[in-house]
């Protein structure tokens, strides 16, 4: 069971993260907000932090191509287009999956806290844009849909994942009503992932590497 020191030691990960991803965000076009608070730096390197641990990419330019997070693609690359409740992509043309990413950090540690359903429901507004094969936006996440069209319009069979994930310590039950029926309407898989299930990974990780 994840605790305090577990919290804390992911949100000095996840600070080193943004920084070492800035380089990467600046040779990609990017600027470096001024006056960004901590817990913003915190958030955007939480978003590194599991991609690298989830995605399977381990590219810094690779991982900020990936986030099509509002807040993120505004702050940094002055780009505030409607991310449809999805933060990042990432394709596996190699395994045929497509990884939808709905990302949650807290700043405050709350043992007893539990992951919203919302992020779920906020999750349908793109995958009711892909069920519908419509691409009526903007800037990265038109792009990113037109991929994603392309590729579930094919023959080819592609399984898609949605990670609903954050920093709290309880995840969403995997029978919740709410998730069994998104996945039974929408053909995906929901992978509900928590602050439990992010140490046990991270940790793992470094015992392989070491």
């Amino acid at each position: 069971m994840a605790n305090l020191n577990d919290f804390k030691i992911l949100k000095i990960k996840c600070v080193n993260q943004y920084n070492l991803a800035l380089n990467s965000i600046k040779s990609l076009g990017g600027v470096e907000p001024p006056r960004l608070a901590d817990s913003q730096k915190e958030r955007f390197g939480f978003y590194y932090v599991i991609l690298q641990n989830y995605s399977g990419l381990s590219d810094y330019d690779d991982i900020t191509e990936a986030i099509c997070d509002t807040d993120f693609n505004a702050k940094f690359f002055n780009s505030p287009i409607d991310d449809q409740g999805i933060d990042a992509v990432v394709i596996n043309d190699e395994e045929q999956e497509i990884d939808l990413f709905n990302f949650k950090y807290r700043d405050t540690f709350n043992p007893d806290k539990e992951q919203s359903k919302n992020a779920v429901i906020l999750s349908t507004k793109l995958l009711n844009i892909l069920a519908n094969g419509e691409n009526n936006l903007d800037g990265k996440i038109h792009d990113i849909v037109e991929e994603i069209n392309d590729r579930i319009s094919s023959n080819d069979i592609w399984k898609i994942n949605l990670y609903i994930i954050s920093n709290e310590s309880n995840t969403i039950n995997g029978i919740d009503d709410t998730i069994h029926q998104l996945e039974k309407l929408y053909g995906v898989n929901v992978i509900p992932l928590g602050l439990n299930e992010i140490t046990d990974k991270i940790a793992l990780k470094h015992k392989v590497i070491h």
